[in-house]
């Protein structure tokens, strides 16, 4: 924890709003442990250049290079080691009382402190994830050097982080690349128009996948990482994050610095699915993902953490 923990600057007991110098609200309904921690983060990203060097310091930002929300998270010390402090420890078990019986094994605890910290760390995170980017296409360089964004995009759990941090590398040098699900297309808008107008260039690669693969892939690192999304939440970011590409897709395919690209999870650099494919392709409705997202967690319900279940079938 800081020294000086952050002072919301808008008084509120459900969702407080942080003095930062980009937009960050705090998460509504956190227990007085989680609100610690998500003001500690929020003190950290909202020192852009501290954040920037530790950000720099997390293995898989590659330098810096590659920015997601996920990586910010690990610049909250209690999530990065998923240890809460000695003195703490009532706290913790009065949120996870299934946390008494685990603190005396090192990858369960860790597991299960991540896990509950999740939410916590969520809104800084992303803030601080989304301002970066944005100070990439539109403030940072100089005329010499346009931007060269390097968008990665799609469902949480469809294999875009993999995609861009695997060998051969492929964010080039210089380049700046956002792994993210980008389920709003004002905010996509106003980074490939904020390069653009730098005299930038954007490639916008979509990652594509079926839901139940991403879901199982989702399960898969909450049971063993602690991160997690969400029945509701992995529903409605993949169809988000779909409906955002088409608009992309429609808006930006004339222009001449933007390239557009859809590929297969399970094919990566091979065969890019064609965009007209891509368009025609029908959307599962929301209530049809939502659907199978609690059927793809009760099918491994026998392997997930009970406190862990939980939280997923939300």
């Amino acid at each position: 924890m800081t020294d000086n923990p952050i002072v919301p600057a808008t008084a509120s007991s459900t969702s407080p709003v942080y003095d930062a110098p980009f937009p960050l609200q705090g998460r509504a309904s956190l227990t007085p442990l989680q609100r610690m921690v998500e003001r500690d983060l929020a003190v950290v990203v909202g020192d852009v250049q501290l954040a920037d060097r530790r950000y720099a310091q997390v293995p898989e930002s590659l330098g810096g290079s590659v920015i997601n929300a996920d990586g910010y998270r690990e610049l909250s010390p209690w999530f990065a080691t998923g240890t809460i402090p000695t003195a703490l420890d009532a706290q913790m078990v009065e949120d996870v009382p299934a946390y008494a019986e685990v603190r005396g094994h090192p990858l369960r605890a860790r597991r299960m402190v991540r896990t509950h910290l999740t939410s916590a760390t969520t809104q800084p995170a992303s803030a601080a994830s989304k301002d970066r980017i944005l100070r990439c296409a539109t403030t940072e360089g100089d005329a010499r050097t346009p931007p060269h964004l390097l968008l990665i995009t799609g469902g949480s759990g469809s294999g875009k982080t993999r995609f861009v941090t695997t060998p051969p590398a492929l964010v080039p040098p210089g380049a700046a690349a956002f792994d993210t699900t980008l389920t709003s297309t004002a905010f996509a808008t106003q980074v490939i128009d904020g390069a653009l107008s730098r005299g930038g260039s954007v490639t916008v690669c979509y990652i594509a996948t079926t839901f139940r693969d991403a879901m199982q892939r989702m399960i898969g690192r909450a049971c063993t990482d602690g991160r997690y999304i969400s029945a509701s939440g992995m529903a409605a970011n993949h169809e988000k994050s779909r409906a955002t590409m088409r608009d992309i897709i429609r808006h930006y395919r004339p222009q001449r610095c933007v390239r557009l690209r859809i590929i297969r999870s399970d094919h990566l650099m091979l065969n890019p699915v064609p965009l007209d494919a891509f368009l025609d392709a029908p959307s599962p409705p929301l209530d049809e993902l939502t659907h199978d997202a609690h059927h793809c967690i009760a099918a491994a319900a026998d392997r997930i953490p009970a406190d862990l279940l939980r939280r997923l079938a939300r």
